[in-house]
């Protein structure tokens, strides 16, 4: 349970998690219990316990949601960048000549012209990612092991897949959570940087 860090504001807490949860939208409880600096997964559940949430997928979801910012003292909206927002079917995207984007997303990071968001459909990677979902993806963000990134699969086409180790690397399913390929040069269009969820 956590010690000194319990009189840290609970607010503060949930935070720093809802921070993480944004910034990697699959992240683990022990990957949050690691960036509080806590040596025990009991710890993230405690704090979430404390806020009446009844577990890291409730969490998740209110983070990706919005609704977390509810429970917070109202803050003025941060300034966004828009970025356009294409169908899954429509990539991958040519480099110089994209397709119209008949929609955009706002995002509150920096960002640069080759940034784009896709729609999710289908139900496939439910619950980690719903129909309708909008994945916003940065093509020039390094990956580290872990990471959801927007991949070409041989005989398949465009999916998301968590990416582990380089040469070969390991395309692995985000939701079934076992290898899918091993490939050596995988083509990959970018780094899943946000997920944002509509209601």
């Amino acid at each position: 349970m956590p010690g000194d860090d319990a009189m840290e504001p609970i607010n503060d807490v949930l935070k720093r998690m809802a921070d993480l949860v944004r910034e990697r939208p699959a992240a683990t409880v022990r990957e949050l219990a690691d960036h509080l600096g806590y040596t025990q997964e009991r710890s993230v559940y405690y704090w979430l316990n404390k806020a009446d949430f009844q577990g890291i997928r409730q969490f998740r979801d209110a983070v990706l949601r919005g609704e977390f910012a509810e429970r917070r003292a109202p803050q003025p909206a941060p300034a966004g960048n828009a970025v356009p927002l294409y169908r899954l079917s429509q990539m991958p995207l040519p480099p110089d000549d994209r397709p119209p984007a008949s929609r955009q997303v706002v995002v509150d990071l920096a960002t640069t012209p080759g940034f784009f968001a896709f729609e999710a459909e289908g139900t496939e990677y439910a619950p980690l990612i719903e129909p309708l979902d909008q994945l916003v993806v940065d093509p020039e963000a390094e990956l580290r092991d872990g990471d959801l990134a927007l991949v070409m699969v041989r005989g398949y086409g465009p999916a998301v897949r968590r990416i582990f180790g380089q040469r070969p690397t390991w395309l692995v399913h985000p939701s079934r959570g076992r290898p899918f390929e091993a490939q050596n040069d995988p083509v990959i269009l970018g780094r899943i940087v946000r997920l944002l969820r509509v209601l």
